[in-house]
């Protein structure tokens, strides 16, 4: 059993607001987080995501950005799926997805205070699936 250590936020196709514990691990281990260009660095930091199975979850997709940093810190990071694994870690149709993300640009469709990516953008006319409106209390995977 492992403690989650961050309160993943974003909002789902009907406009809800989700909110869901998980685990975020380094995911870069020997990169500098860094990747020089012509003109300019280029974040190049990943994570590790793992978090709970559930109705909510099984919506995620590669491309979903979210906004993971420190809440109360001044510099706020996006981060985007890039490698699912919605199989490994299941048993009998319960257990984890696992995800990697990526470093992406902050853009002015986040909202830095509520922590929430492409806040602003949301468009009703892109939804997915529809999912139940919900927001998990449990606190460890």
């Amino acid at each position: 059993m492992i403690q989650c250590n961050y309160l993943l936020k974003w909002r789902d196709e009907t406009g809800a607001i989700i909110e869901k514990w998980c685990v975020i691990k380094d995911g870069t281990k020997y990169l500098i987080g860094e990747q020089d260009e012509d003109t300019m660095s280029i974040g190049s930091s990943r994570f590790a995501l793992t978090i709970g199975k559930d109705d909510d979850t099984k919506k995620l997709r590669r491309g979903r950005r979210f906004l993971v940093y420190d809440p109360d810190g001044d510099d706020v990071l996006a981060y985007q799926i890039s490698k699912p694994n919605t199989f490994y870690n299941l048993y009998n149709g319960e257990g984890v997805y696992r995800y990697v993300m990526r470093e992406d640009q902050v853009t002015k469709n986040d909202n830095k205070e509520l922590m929430i990516a492409d806040y602003y953008n949301w468009d009703s006319n892109e939804r997915q699936d529809a999912v139940d409106e919900g927001v998990s209390e449990g606190r460890w995977l």
